[in-house]
């Protein structure tokens, strides 16, 4: 339900031919996806019923999905809609393992026993929240007004 929402609101926004990365909105949306995938995290570790942390496990896939895109960026200088080169097939080979990984660390936990099976569908239900939502931010927040190397 939220996400299609979230959807409309950027495209939208893009029909207008209003910049997303101007649109206090289209963030303020992506922040709020993003708040209601952790809180789902979240309540995967914290229910009383399902009773450890492991599913918080997750994060490091959430931290470090982005970076092969990244990186391959950079490497090559370009924009994200120029997607030609071994950067970013490496780029987009990690990413996927990574995005993978999200999903399949909590179903081998559950597999093993270590976390319950409802923990087990928050988690994917999390999971699928904030990778769309990243996915949205990559779709829609590309236009730099700056470059890269004015951050190092």
């Amino acid at each position: 339900l939220l996400l299609p929402i979230l959807l409309r609101l950027l495209l939208l926004q893009k029909q207008n031919n209003m910049s997303c990365a101007n649109s206090m909105s289209g963030v303020a949306a992506l922040a709020f996806a993003v708040t209601i995938g952790f809180l789902m995290v979240v309540l995967a570790c914290a229910l009383p019923e399902y009773g450890n942390w492991y599913p918080l496990f997750v994060l490091l896939t959430y931290t470090f999905t982005p970076l092969p895109t990244v990186l391959a960026r950079r490497a090559e200088g370009g924009s994200y809609g120029d997607s030609s080169g071994v950067h970013w097939d490496i780029a987009m080979f990690a990413t996927a393992a990574l995005v993978v990984s999200g999903f399949g660390i909590p179903l081998v936990m559950w597999h093993h026993g270590t976390i319950a099976a409802g923990a087990c569908w928050l988690t994917f239900g999390g999971n699928a929240v904030i990778f769309l939502s990243t996915l949205a931010y990559f779709k829609f927040y590309t236009e730099d007004d700056y470059s890269f190397s004015a951050l190092l």
